[in-house]
């Protein structure tokens, strides 16, 4: 049987809430301290589950300002402008 560790089950937790929208493309997920506080976890089993969903593609770190939720794959390729079409040769 699988062990299933606690940052392994913050991160199924933490990806749940992402799949029901419970934060927005680009809004900032709560501080890692405000994590901590509210799951009752250690700062490095926190860190490790954000870990986690970055690399999975579902948040991003930006420096010095915290972790954000990802556009989602469909919309960033939605949002990229169609390539013109082919030059006509006479």
């Amino acid at each position: 049987m699988a062990e299933n560790f606690r940052y392994q089950q913050l991160t199924q937790q933490l990806q749940q809430l992402l799949a029901q929208g419970h934060w927005q493309p680009a809004e900032r997920l709560p501080s890692v301290r405000a994590l901590c506080k509210q799951y009752q976890l250690s700062l490095a089993t926190v860190q490790h589950a954000l870990h986690q969903l970055e690399a999975l593609g579902l948040v991003e770190a930006r420096a010095r300002s915290g972790y954000y939720v990802r556009q989602p794959l469909s919309a960033v390729s939605a949002t990229k402008p169609e390539p013109p079409p082919p030059a006509r040769h006479r």
